[in-house]
């Protein structure tokens, strides 16, 4: 981590988010592109079901699973088990556009907005067979922008606000980041 090397993904679109489960690294990115390497240096692509944005990848379990979307269609997720092969589960997507995940192993939490403006935030947790839940509704006023994992909770952060939760759902804010003076 203190020694960074540059390499060419061989690809003309934004990637997003990238993470290591099962031996090898997954990135994702613009135009459902999927990516896959076992070093981090050699990229080759994988087959990606989607043609819509994706923002962001984790290893969950035994599976990679990734998350985006578009506010026409709402949420994209999609499913691996090699990180190579990816398919669409059979779920009810969320009406949010997919922004982040974070998976403790055991939960798979998710979040995302919705709206025209993208404004109106939502926070879910994956279910078997059920596809996302949705915990938090955010209304138009709080909005997260990252969520992760740690032990023992999550937290989900955005513009002078967190919240955290022990079990992935139940949700409680925290003290504000900052002061108000100090924005």
């Amino acid at each position: 981590g203190v020694t960074w090397t540059v390499r060419t993904s061989g690809v003309s679109v934004a990637l997003h988010a990238a993470a290591w489960g099962d031996d090898h690294y997954v990135a994702v990115g613009q135009a459902g592109k999927i990516l896959v390497s076992t070093d981090g240096a050699a990229w080759s692509g994988a087959s990606s079901p989607s043609s819509r944005d994706l923002h962001a990848v984790v290893y969950h379990g035994d599976r990679f699973f990734a998350v985006g979307g578009d506010a026409s269609a709402g949420a994209e997720t999609l499913v691996s088990d090699d990180g190579t092969t990816w398919t669409r589960p059979e779920i009810t997507a969320p009406k949010h556009v997919l922004m982040d995940l974070a998976s403790d192993g055991v939960n798979l939490v998710a979040i995302g907005n919705y709206d025209a403006s993208l404004q109106t935030f939502g926070l879910f947790t994956w279910s078997e067979g059920n596809g996302w839940l949705q915990q938090v509704d955010g209304g138009s006023v709080a909005r997260y922008n990252a969520v992760a994992a740690g032990s023992p909770a999550f937290v989900a952060i955005g513009t002078a606000a967190a919240m955290t939760s022990a079990d992935s759902v139940t949700w409680k804010p925290t003290l504000p980041l900052f002061g108000a003076n100090q924005m």
